[in-house]
């Protein structure tokens, strides 16, 4: 009869094993968390710039046709001409918690998503824009965008991203 000193046994799993487990699972968590922020960031960045090209596309017809067009805005997207948009599921005008504004001179903490008169921005046959801001943020309200058109002889568009309690131009 021969004694075996050592005999493999596999009843379980090794430190190192559960180590390298917890490590891999850790890094994947890590990544989805970035991917998630990302793309919460690209679908409001998304949104604002249509809505950038709609006023563009919108201030030049109203030179061209000689006219004075209207952008409708509601809660759920706007309605320009006879074109109507939904904005994403995860995308609303809002603000986050504690944002001032206007994003060119942040004063006064904002009390409404769309500063505009009536909740329409106005585009006139010279060229002018109607002063106002539209805010969008993430149903979570973690990202922070904005459009505006400020007052003043010539009228232009800008866009804003509100991060660390500032607005910088896009």
């Amino acid at each position: 009869m021969k004694l075996r000193l050592c005999e493999a046994v596999s009843a379980g799993y090794t430190l190192l094993e559960v180590m390298l487990w917890c490590s891999v699972l850790g890094i994947c968590a890590g990544i989805l968390v970035n991917v998630a922020q990302w793309h919460d960031h690209a679908l409001v960045r998304n949104e604002i710039d249509t809505l950038y090209y709609v006023l563009v596309a919108h201030t030049f017809r109203a030179c061209a046709e000689d006219c004075v067009c209207d952008i409708v805005m509601d809660e759920r997207g706007w309605k320009a001409h006879n074109e109507t948009h939904e904005l994403a599921d995860d995308v609303v005008f809002g603000v986050m918690s504690g944002c001032k504004g206007p994003p060119s001179d942040p004063t006064s903490y904002i009390s409404y998503p769309i500063t505009f008169s009536h909740q329409r921005i106005r585009l006139y046959p010279d060229g002018k824009i109607q002063p106002g801001t539209v805010y969008f943020t993430d149903k979570s309200l973690r990202v922070g965008y904005a459009i505006s058109c400020p007052v003043g002889k010539i009228s232009y568009i800008r866009r804003y991203r509100y991060t660390a309690g500032t607005w910088s131009a896009l």
